[in-house]
This record gives C-alpha cells, sequence and structure tokens, in this order.
C-alpha cells in the first residue's frame, strides 16, 4: 500500500457557526480509496464535538476520490488541487 501523507485541521465555519468541518488532506499520487475511511473515523472520534454542533468531512487532494470512495458517502465534501487553482471557478 502506499503510504499516505495527512494534514489535520478542523473549524467552525462563519456561514454556519453550529457546524464544524473536518478537512481531511491527503497526498497521494492516485485517486484516495476507501483506506482513508477508517483513519478520518479515528481522528474524528477524538474531536469534541459541543452539543449541537454538528461535523462535516472534506477530503481535499491531488487526484480525489476513488469511485468506491465515492460509493461509501462518507464525506461530505470532496476537493482537488485542480478545483482549487482553477481560476475560471473563482
Amino acid at each position: 500500500m502506499d503510504r499516505l501523507s495527512y494534514v489535520d485541521t478542523a473549524y467552525i465555519r462563519c456561514d454556519c457557526p453550529w457546524r464544524g468541518t473536518f478537512p481531511c488532506f491527503s497526498y497521494k499520487n492516485e485517486e484516495i480509496g476507501v483506506e482513508v475511511v477508517k483513519e478520518v473515523q479515528r481522528k474524528c472520534s477524538l474531536i469534541k464535538i459541543p452539543r449541537g454542533f454538528s461535523l462535516e468531512k472534506a477530503l481535499i487532494s491531488l487526484y480525489g476520490p476513488s469511485s468506491t470512495l465515492k460509493t461509501l458517502d462518507y464525506f461530505d465534501h470532496y476537493l482537488t488541487l485542480r478545483e482549487i487553482f482553477d481560476s475560471r471557478k473563482v
């Protein structure tokens, strides 16, 4: 299995102050597969979510999720670096 690199952060959104977002930045030279779910579940279980808050999970990666990962419907959002740097979407 290829090694994955993660950068973890969590933030409370300004547009929805009752909703926190846990973006999972993942670096791998191919699409991200289902192996990421177990690690994100572990990390999310360590976060103490205040009463009345919800947590969204976002996967940010080079090439996006595999079709298998998409069918799990685990992440609320997917974002690739191409989408981040695509000036036509700004």
